[in-house]
């Protein structure tokens, strides 16, 4: 049931997304980061926080566990649950204001629902993944629980691909199978997205009126008090009341994509005012209205689908941006990269030079990424979640559930939950890194993308480690998470075994290998996710990450822009010159350039051309050659061939010592090596970057 719940989640956020596009900046795939955040952060959190003020609040008064859960469902844990859920909008804006500010109301909107679909998941998983006797197929999908109060029915696939918003796990009256909803809607998404729409209206609101923003917050809190209440008898003196609150319950799905319509509105007049300010972002003959599709069209028709993506990727970063300069975000910013990707995409234009593109990366990658110890760690702990949870998932199945919940099935899990611990948290310390080297101006999902992945992997590793040590210390598969006097109705349903097999089945999240990124360069490879080799290469770029080097590529070599004709070779050669000079001047010793410097110097001006890099300056410091715009810290390193003076294991020590002990990103000076050699130190590195050796950046050239 969990793999049709997941997709039913899946469904709801990618049709919210669709039908925003019109306004959104956030990519479909970013959105799917923050339902999984939903599920493993949102929901971990909120079990914690309410379990500990319940157990807190008996254990300091002596009142009754039971009477205060009782009271806690419709008045405090529903407060809980909605705060947490739209907490990472708020400790983003908090934090990260740079970043929280190019998101505009439809962005909020949009996140707020994939973190609420996701608790929602989160909840309907831990309740009705275990299939009791009463689990059957119905028209639409299957019922998992039935009883006088009604059933629950989880859509089938076909159900999920052709309905509205479908529930992961939907209450209907009993008997009443027309169809997966049942009338029920998916509410923690409608509250989450109401929420989150208040906090970017407050954001980016100075006057008065910001504190309307505290509207969605309110409204889901009274609505889900009174979901909560009405399952059980609503006292008589505010029947009245609960009937009203439940009234206007009901017409919030409704509403909702009222609002998803008007906030995609209003965000594009506000991108059409400042367009008419910021006219270096519109290609030529762009009107600052944005009505007029045709010139990006005329791009993104060039060499499909490469130049699509990239044209795609181009107008959410400029939204982004536009988002910012609206608020006022001051320097540096992110409009000015902008403007210089407008510049390129406009030269973009030659069908050429994007087929070139496209045959970089549309190519199968290296199998050889694929063995690696992590890949079959990987492999050996997904296949028990993969039985209980899906494999046994289905009524015609679930005898394959009923035979793992014996103590085989048990340490079967717990090992697979000792290698999922592994495997995650293999990957924090590159995320981190990743995240802290995020220098501003950059793309608002550079680091929101990579906090998603954080947040979700710490708080999903914390739990998982925590259930693992509780099913070694009970060993026994039946026994509940917690006991029936606890905060959280669905982790009482779970049993023992469930919660493993749920935690391990986060590692789908983060796979080992099997990410097809954009290198720098411009290669399709296939990268282990344990290190951050596919997290620094996708903030290549201030405005489109990865896609700029695609973008990069084609324009530097389509030869056609609307300035093509403004200056000879002869100038571009001398600029050419005067750059590298500037470079090779070594700061260190006076100025003086020496041939090793100018070496340097043409290594970093030719990644510079590439669209590797932006904004190289000599650095100050004798152990480093350059400084990039973002702050990075750079080192050119160049081994020869010539006479056997080629060593690669002298060669991998010197890149990981200057990595690893003076946090220093790598270019790479191949001029003097042969292929053989070439090859050879190719392959190494990439060994070493899937081992997670090499947390950070490394460039070849040429």
């Amino acid at each position: 049931m969990v793999l049709l719940m997941t997709v039913a989640a899946v469904c709801c956020v990618l049709q919210l997304g669709v039908l925003g596009s019109w306004g959104r900046s956030v990519r479909l795939t970013t959105l799917l980061l923050a339902l999984g955040f939903g599920v493993y952060a949102c929901g971990v959190v909120g079990v914690v926080l309410q379990i500990a003020w319940t157990r807190g609040l008996s254990a300091a008064t002596g009142w009754s566990l039971h009477d205060i859960v009782a009271v806690a469902a419709y008045t405090v844990d529903p407060v809980i649950e909605e705060v947490v859920k739209v907490a990472p909008l708020v400790v983003l804006a908090w934090r990260w204001p740079r970043t929280h500010r190019q998101l505009g109301l439809t962005d909020h909107l949009l996140l707020g629902a994939a973190l609420g679909v996701g608790f929602e998941l989160f909840e309907a998983a831990l309740r009705f993944s275990t299939l009791g006797a009463l689990a059957m197929s119905v028209p639409g999908g299957y019922l998992v629980r039935a009883n006088l109060a009604g059933s629950i029915t989880v859509p089938s696939l076909w159900t999920s691909l052709t309905t509205w918003q479908p529930v992961p796990a939907a209450f209907q009256d009993l008997f009443a199978f027309g169809s997966s909803a049942g009338g029920d809607s998916v509410q923690h998404l409608v509250w989450t997205a109401l929420a989150a729409v208040g906090v970017g209206w407050f954001v980016r609101r100075r006057d008065a009126l910001r504190w309307l923003g505290a509207v969605g917050l309110v409204l889901a809190c009274l609505d889900h008090m009174n979901y909560n209440l009405r399952t059980g008898s609503v006292p008589g003196w505010i029947e009245w009341l609960s009937d009203l609150v439940a009234w206007v319950g009901g017409l919030l799905p409704g509403l909702l994509v009222l609002l998803l319509v008007l906030v995609a509105a209003h965000d594009r007049l506000v991108q059409a005012r400042v367009r008419g300010v910021e006219r270096g972002v519109l290609l030529p003959g762009e009107a600052p209205t944005g009505l007029d599709p045709r010139p990006l069209l005329a791009v993104a028709r060039t060499g499909v689908p490469v130049s699509t993506y990239v044209t795609w990727r181009f107008v959410l970063a400029r939204r982004a941006a536009l988002f910012a300069v609206d608020v006022g975000v001051g320097e540096p910013r992110l409009v000015d990269a902008v403007v210089d990707d407008a510049g390129r995409l406009d030269r973009a234009r030659s069908a050429p030079a994007w087929a070139a593109v496209r045959a970089k990366v549309l190519r199968w990658p290296d199998p050889r990424a694929l063995a690696s110890w992590q890949s079959v760690l990987w492999l050996l702990a997904v296949v028990p979640a993969l039985a209980y949870l899906v494999v046994g998932g289905f009524p015609a199945t679930r005898g394959i559930q009923q035979a793992m919940r014996g103590t085989t099935g048990l340490w079967l899990l717990v090992a697979a939950g000792v290698a999922a611990t592994i495997l995650v948290g293999l990957q924090l310390r590159p995320l981190a890194v990743a995240t802290r080297a995020v220098a501003d101006p950059t793309i608002h999902e550079a680091r929101g993308r990579l906090q998603l992945r954080l947040g979700t992997a710490c708080a999903g590793l914390a739990a998982g480690a925590a259930t693992v040590l509780v099913g070694v210390l009970q060993r026994d598969a039946g026994q509940h998470l917690v006991s029936n006097l606890h905060a959280l109705d669905a982790l009482g349903d779970a049993l023992m075994i469930l919660g493993i097999a749920l935690f391990v089945a986060s590692l789908f999240l983060y796979p080992p290998v099997g990410l097809m990124v954009i290198a720098s360069t411009g290669e399709l490879v296939l990268v282990s996710t344990v290190t951050s080799a596919f997290l620094t290469a996708a903030g290549a770029s201030a405005a489109l990450a990865g896609a700029g080097v695609m973008l990069n590529e084609a324009s530097s070599s389509s030869g056609s822009s609307s300035g093509s004709g403004s200056g000879s070779a002869g100038d571009a050669a001398a600029a050419r010159a005067r750059r590298i000079d500037e470079l090779a001047g070594d700061p260190a010793h006076g100025g003086k350039i020496t041939d090793a410097s100018r070496a340097e110097a043409e290594v970093g001006v030719g990644l510079e051309e590439s669209g590797a890099v932006r904004g190289l300056r000599r650095s100050a410091n004798e152990a480093e050659e350059f400084i990039d715009d973002a702050g990075r810290a750079w080192d050119v390193k160049a081994f020869h061939s010539e006479r056997g003076r080629f060593n690669l294991d002298a060669a991998m020590r010197k890149i990981s010592q200057e990595m690893n002990w003076s946090n220093e990103n790598i270019m790479l000076d191949t001029r003097n090596l042969s292929s053989s050699d070439l090859s050879s130190l190719r392959e190494a590195v990439e060994a070493a970057t899937a081992r997670g050796e090499l947390p950070l950046r490394v460039l070849w050239w040429p």
